[in-house]
């Protein structure tokens, strides 16, 4: 099987942005937390911001998946956030919190991550887990399986540990999450007609328990 996967390094941010915009280029989300689009001095601050976070925060673990038969390709990357011992630290649970992203329309970020932050900290407190934040495969390149490659590295250090898996899946994703072992645990439903969208934004709040790891009695 030509799939590898590799724990990412600084240099891969690049293409791992790539991929990100990617995925996210269709959302109806986009417009709305980015309304004049994404010009390159935000993209050159997300990238600082990367950087930033691959030195300070030592609960983050980004991972990718190459393909050896593409000259290494990276086609699908993931951001795992690994809430054990001393990093249970960083988790966050102010859902106050300002998200003023460089270009966005922070009323609309402070609602949206707000929002699933309140639901987060709810649930998870500050129990240690590993957080499922984002996975991102390049569209030609699905279906391959490097997804539940990425899903199941972060479930295996949780089962390890006799910790939670947690994860905020769109209803898109839901199926795959599902065959992973994840049970829908909360949705939360974000109103895109409030900043000039169509619909709502539908994110599924998702666990996975080892076996050996108790329920979490939501705070």
């Amino acid at each position: 099987m030509p799939l590898k996967l590799l724990t990412a390094e600084p240099g891969d941010i690049p293409r791992i942005v790539q991929l990100e915009e990617e995925a996210f280029a269709d959302s109806p989300l986009t417009p709305i937390l980015f309304p004049d689009g994404k010009s390159q001095d935000i993209q050159d601050a997300y990238v600082e911001n990367l950087l930033q976070q691959w030195q300070d925060n030592s609960a983050s673990r980004t991972i990718k998946v190459i393909d050896t038969d593409l000259n290494d390709k990276i086609i699908a990357f993931a951001r795992w956030y690994i809430f054990i011992g001393d990093d249970v630290r960083f988790i966050k649970m102010d859902p106050d919190e300002r998200h003023n992203i460089l270009g966005s329309n922070e009323a609309a970020g402070n609602e949206f991550f707000g929002g699933l932050l309140k639901i987060r900290a709810r649930i998870m407190g500050r129990n240690p887990h590993c957080f499922l934040s984002t996975l991102c495969t390049d569209p030609q390149h699905q279906r391959r399986g490097a997804g539940t490659m990425l899903i199941q590295w972060g479930c295996d250090i949780a089962q390890k540990h006799g910790v939670p898996s947690f994860l905020e899946a769109t209803p898109a994703g839901l199926s795959v999450y599902q065959r992973c072992g994840f049970e829908e645990v909360d949705r939360f439903v974000f109103n895109l007609e409030k900043y000039g969208g169509e619909g709502s934004r539908v994110n599924v709040q998702m666990i996975k328990y080892p076996e050996t790891a108790s329920k979490i009695v939501p705070e």
